[in-house]
């Protein structure tokens, strides 16, 4: 019922305001990663869809099936605070590669 509420979160560290996002009502943490990365501007958030799993798992994993955790936990280490952008590049190139072409990794 707070209008500003989202507002007052964007002082929260990134973490904290992933969870408080998530616990919203149909938010999972695709959709709080976007909100982070779009919204908050948040450069260190990762969102996982489809196409970046796909992505990853052929750029960096031989293309084996992961979990998106770990997927998360590579990204976090691989891109660390501009895993945003990373995420972007990826997204944007494995798209427009048709999404199964060798793109050199990034």
């Amino acid at each position: 019922d707070d209008p500003h509420l989202l507002q007052r979160w964007a002082a929260l560290e990134t973490d904290l305001l992933r969870q408080r996002l998530m616990a919203l009502p149909g938010v999972g943490r695709k959709v709080a990663d976007c909100v982070l990365l779009f919204g908050y501007g948040r450069w260190d958030a990762f969102p996982v869809d489809r196409w970046v799993k796909r992505a990853l798992e052929a750029l960096y994993f031989d293309g084996a099936s992961l979990p998106e955790a770990r997927l998360q936990a590579f990204a976090h280490e691989r891109f660390g605070e501009l895993g945003g952008l990373a995420q972007a590049y990826l997204f944007a190139r494995w798209r427009a590669a048709g999404g199964g072409e060798r793109l050199p990794c990034p």
